[in-house]
Formats: structure tokens, C-alpha cells, sequence
């Protein structure tokens, strides 16, 4: 398709129109389905709503996928993974279960871009690395989706970057591509923000997270463009990242339900509103791009102390938060 601003509306409507069908379809019909969130322990929201909106989303990047003439494999493992989804959000698969099926899509992306070339050891660490990177991306993405708005609001901003990163890079297809993506989920937000009417579910959250993973591992031309890529979803990386290391750390199960995220915290227990956690979340997140972006002309090891300096600013923080709201639920969902 070419990059011209007839293409370039074509791509975005279509993107838009396939994640608000998404979720108006599932709004209307996924109690008939058996697609119902009903509230538990674990919960961040007291009525149940129907999950699974994000496969609208999925649709987008099938759709931005084949219009683009990207490769089967490039959009439909993340399809597959969306069908694993859907069966998820009704049959609530068992985490291990999942994350066998995130590990092997991994693999078998990496193994599809690369495929034909000579897997020295290094090549392999660096596949392997990457496998683990995109699974553990989808994940992240997933856990951070559990309030109204969040996933939508940081899935719009972290795939604008990756477009912004794209155009400035020469990388057109792939920019085109994240704008579709950053489309569809701003076709989805009306109808999960700020009162959520859907759920995106893992159907939509997984390959957000998974293509998000995949996209940085396709357009980073070596370490800087990396350290620039992954700090376009930095608050998401911080807060998952820290939350599964102090659950850990605690000798806790981590298959285990809970809602000790940091994000959950300022909404469960310090009784901020959804609205203004994910807004906070998304304006935080497009800074910290915008920043990265620049820092990105200044080399690596600017970049490294850039990333340390927010880590350093993030820590003390979320410990903050967790001293004086220390999570209520401890069980199980």
C-alpha cells in the first residue's frame, strides 16, 4: 500500500471501524456467549461487563496485515493467539496453559523472521532473548489491563510511538502497520472509557502486548533503537516488572489471582478513579516516549542512564504507594 494520504485514511478508518465493531458487538452479545466478567476479590470494577471486546482489535491487525502485504506468519500468530484468547476470556485456561501457548508463538515468530539464516550462538542467545522478550510482552499487557481505559489509552499511545520511531527510521510498512493498531484501539476506548460497557479480555490484550514485543524486535537496528523502543511502554514494563519481583520476593505463587499492581493500588485503596489512574498512566507513558525519542540521538549510554534515571525516580515511588496502601487480597479468584 502506498504511504499516500488517501492509503493512509483508508488504513486508519478501517482500523477504527474494526475495534469499535469489536467492542459494540461483544457490548450486545457477549452475555450470550458466555462472555461475562462477573466481580470478585480480585476485581477492580463491582458489575459485571462483557470481556473480549479486543477482537476487533485482532481484526485490525489481520486487516493491517493483509493490506500492508506484511507476512502470513507476522499477523497471524497474534490472530491465533487472540483465538486463545477469546476461548480464554469463556473457559479461563490455566495460566501455565497460557503461557505455554505465548512461549511457543514467540518461538515460532522468531523462528519465521529469521528463518534461512545460519543460527550462530550468539544469533541464538539473541533469539532466545527475544522469544522470552515478546511472550513476557504479551503477559505484561495482559496484567496491566484491569482498570477502564488502560489498555486502550497505552495500546493508542505505545503503537503512535512505534509509527512516530517508524516514519523517522524509513521503516513505512511497519509505521503504517502501528497506526492501524493505534486506530483500533481508539476505536475501541468509547466503549472502555471512562465507564467500561466491555472488556477488552486476553482476546485483544495478548496480541497487543505480543505485536507490540514483535514490532520492537523487527524495527530495532541494534541496541539504541531497543533502549528507545521498550521506553515507549515504559509505566506498563515498570509496573508488572516490579510487581511480579516483590510477589516473588514474598514467596507468593505467581499463577496466583491478585490485584497488587500499582495501578490497582491507586484505584482499590487510595480510591483514585479509573479515569484519572489511566489517563495518568497514558500522559506518563507518551513523556517518557517523547523523551526517549530525543534521548535516542545521544547514543546508549545516555540512553542506559536515561532508563536508570526513570527506574530510580519509579522505585521509590511505587514503594511509597505500597507503604501506605498495602493490598487487602491476598486469596486466590
Amino acid at each position: 500500500m502506498e504511504c499516500d494520504a488517501a492509503s493512509l485514511f483508508f488504513l486508519l478508518t478501517a482500523g477504527f471501524f474494526c475495534g469499535a465493531a469489536g467492542a459494540l458487538l461483544i457490548s450486545r452479545r457477549g452475555g450470550r456467549w458466555g462472555l461475562i466478567d462477573v466481580p470478585n476479590l480480585r476485581s477492580s470494577h463491582s458489575n459485571s461487563t462483557p470481556r473480549g471486546g479486543g477482537f476487533g482489535i485482532v481484526a485490525a491487525i489481520a486487516a493491517g496485515g493483509i493490506l500492508l502485504a506484511r507476512p502470513l506468519w507476522f499477523w497471524g500468530i497474534p490472530a491465533v493467539l487472540g483465538l486463545v484468547g477469546f476461548f480464554d476470556d469463556r473457559l479461563n485456561l490455566s495460566a501455565w496453559t497460557r503461557l505455554g501457548f505465548h512461549l511457543v508463538a514467540a518461538g515460532a515468530w522468531v523462528l519465521l523472521f529469521w528463518s534461512g539464516g545460519d543460527f550462530t550462538l550468539q544469533k541464538t542467545l539473541i533469539a532466545v532473548f527475544c522469544m522470552v522478550f515478546i511472550a513476557g510482552s504479551a503477559n505484561f499487557f495482559n496484567f496491566m489491563d484491569g482498570i477502564d481505559g488502560m489498555a486502550g489509552i497505552s495500546g493508542a499511545v505505545g503503537f503512535s510511538l512505534l509509527a512516530l520511531f517508524g516514519f523517522s527510521h524509513s521503516l513505512t510498512n511497519q509505521a503504517l502497520f502501528c497506526l492501524a493498531v493505534a486506530s483500533a484501539c481508539l476505536g475501541f476506548l468509547p466503549f472502555n472509557f471512562p465507564r467500561a460497557r466491555v472488556f477488552m479480555g486476553d482476546v485483544g490484550s495478548i496480541p497487543l502486548g505480543f505485536v507490540f514485543g514483535a514490532l520492537v524486535f523487527d524495527m530495532a537496528g541494534g541496541l539504541g533503537d531497543f533502549l528507545c523502543l521498550v521506553s515507549f511502554l515504559f509505566p506498563f514494563y515498570a509496573d508488572a516488572g516490579s510487581t511480579l519481583f516483590i510477589r516473588w520476593r514474598n514467596g507468593e505463587r505467581l499463577s496466583q489471582a491478585h490485584r497488587k499492581h500499582l495501578y490497582q493500588l491507586l484505584v482499590n485503596e487510595l480510591n483514585h478513579t479509573h479515569a484519572a489512574v489511566s489517563v495518568a498512566y497514558g500522559g506518563l507513558q507518551l513523556l517518557i516516549g517523547l523523551l526517549a525519542f530525543i534521548v535516542r540521538q545521544s547514543g546508549p549510554i545516555w540512553q542506559l542512564s536515561f532508563l536508570l534515571l526513570l527506574i530510580g525516580g519509579f522505585l521509590p515511588t511505587t514503594y511509597k504507594v505500597r507503604r501506605s496502601a498495602p493490598c487487602q487480597f491476598e486469596g486466590a479468584r
